[in-house]
């Protein structure tokens, strides 16, 4: 999935498009996410889908620790459209959920 992230952060680094904190360095893990694929391509708020019970946590019996687990797609509890954050083409969204499929990430 990093293979086609990095071409569209250098283009909006060298078109001068503002990041979503104001910076001016596009960085693939601001579109693709890092360890958690939670990056703009793959967040669902930014085409206006409120998704929630994404996630949950076990407790590890040895370490005492919560481990994050993702639920599975049917699962996801969907509470219906809102304003999107931003004014994506939902055309380029699918794409790049198609090509990250593809890719075997995530």
């Amino acid at each position: 999935m990093r293979r086609f992230g990095v071409p569209i952060s250098a283009g909006l680094t060298r078109d001068c498009v503002p990041t979503p904190n104001g910076g001016k360095e596009w960085s693939h893990n601001v579109l693709l996410g890092g360890k958690g694929c939670r990056g703009i391509l793959n967040n669902r708020a930014y085409i206006g889908e409120l998704v929630w019970n994404q996630c949950y946590f076990v407790a590890d019996p040895d370490s005492e620790r919560k481990i994050k687990r993702h639920r599975t797609v049917d699962a996801l509890a969907c509470a219906g459209r809102a304003p999107p954050i931003r004014q994506p083409i939902v055309r380029i969204f699918k794409l790049a959920v198609v090509l990250a499929a593809n890719d075997g990430v995530g």
